[in-house]
């Protein structure tokens, strides 16, 4: 995800957010990946408690786990989550 951030990508393919929660834990957040907590942290505390990524955000950062790619399991039910608030008109 932070490499999506980073690279300005509006969206990304992710398994259900159920799925996440089920799946991640501390053992998939490697030592090295725990540097990209801080910029997740600042980008979730701009975003609207309602949008998309909150969610998989509070899993991911609130409990301090992680989702290796393999364990995504079948991209048949992923979906496009968008990774920024929507402009305000």
């Amino acid at each position: 995800m932070s490499i999506a951030l980073e690279r300005g990508a509006s969206h990304q393919l992710l398994p259900p957010r159920e799925l996440v929660a089920e799946r991640a834990n501390a053992q998939q957040l490697p030592p090295e990946q725990q540097r990209y907590q801080a910029a997740l942290r600042k980008h979730a505390a701009g975003l609207p408690e309602d949008h998309p990524l909150a969610g998989y955000l509070a899993i991911l950062l609130g409990e301090q786990r992680g989702l290796l790619q393999q364990w995504f399991g079948s991209a048949d039910n992923w979906v496009a989550v968008p990774l920024h608030p929507r402009p305000t008109p």
